[in-house]
């Protein structure tokens, strides 16, 4: 007797539009104290980069171009509501009106949350940090500071990931934050291709030529095909435990670290705690929350309209 082939069934990338979440779990379990400090911004719908790893892509559909109207509604409720820093990302952050860069509103966004005491963060494959030295500079200058992302610190590498010649552009901007005293951050998303003794290694020395920081997210997969490129646990403990032995720990976000090292300044998991992810504008103009920039169905609200504070006390 044969048994019935399972048949896997690739969901609609663009349900997370329509679908409501639930069941809500555990509602017997009382609230985690919520107070929302730092943010981060998926800004506009547009990157002209496929990366292979790219999270954010199955969330973004061209739209509704952002307006001033936009932003200051925006940049209110988050100064409303103490919010300490915002970091803007997600897609390529010049592009928040499409792919031409004379569009923009990102340094409107910068002096918009800086003029509100807001700290900003940026992260970026480069370009918008050129852009920004460039034809902002005034408004560059405003950053309290930058993560730079490398897909791996081998240049054919990173180009091929990234489908785009961005290497050289990442260097760059790692050194307009040296020249302008910016801090600044060397950024790899982990998988079980660049996340080798060798690459890490070269990774670091990136980092230490050009006096910045390392961070290291590992891939956390939100398509089927990212299965494919995922850490297996033997290669993650291993990765870091030589990443540790390189680098001065600041924070360990990742909990099975914070475990494994007893790291005593561990804040452990900030999503829907301490911050939270405002995803990019939908197809329909709607800019919606989630506690977590992974999540694209937990997604509520509409920060056009609603008030921030219900949002983030939302079941969701």
């Amino acid at each position: 007797m044969t048994e019935n082939p399972i048949q896997l069934k690739m969901a609609d990338p663009k349900l997370h539009y329509q679908n409501n979440v639930g069941p809500i779990e555990n509602q017997e379990l009382d609230e985690v104290a919520i107070d929302i400090r730092n943010i981060g911004w998926t800004l506009g719908n547009d990157c002209p980069y496929r990366c292979t790893h790219c999270y954010s892509m199955s969330a973004r559909e061209k739209g509704m171009n952002m307006n001033p109207q936009i932003i200051d509604r925006i940049v209110d409720q988050l100064a409303l509501n103490g919010v300490e820093t915002v970091n803007l990302g997600g897609n390529e952050p010049l592009f928040t009106n499409g792919p031409d860069p004379k569009a923009t509103l990102l340094p409107y966004i910068i002096n918009g949350l800086v003029d509100k005491g807001i700290k900003v963060g940026l992260t970026t494959s480069g370009i918008t940090l050129i852009h920004l030295e460039r034809d902002h500079k005034e408004t560059m200058l405003k950053l309290n500071d930058v993560d730079v992302s490398f897909d791996s610190p081998y240049e054919e590498e990173h180009n091929k990931n990234r489908g785009a010649a961005l290497y050289k552009q990442a260097l760059r901007s790692l050194d307009i934050c040296k020249e302008n005293g910016i801090d600044h951050t060397v950024i790899m998303c982990a998988m079980n291709w660049n996340f080798t003794e060798d690459r890490i290694k070269a990774l670091v020395d990136i980092a230490q030529s050009h006096d910045a920081n390392i961070r290291i997210n590992t891939l956390k997969p939100v398509e089927a095909k990212h299965m494919d490129s995922a850490l297996p646990p033997e290669q993650f403990y291993k990765g870091f435990s030589q990443l540790m032995s390189l680098c001065n720990p600041v924070d360990l976000g990742e909990p099975p670290l914070a475990t494994v090292t007893n790291f005593e300044h561990a804040k452990g998991c900030p999503c829907g705690r301490t911050s939270f992810r405002i995803h990019s504008i939908t197809p329909d103009g709607k800019i919606p929350v989630s506690p977590c920039v992974y999540l694209h169905d937990y997604k509520v609200g509409d920060l056009r309209e609603d008030n921030l504070f219900d949002i983030v006390r939302s079941p969701l």
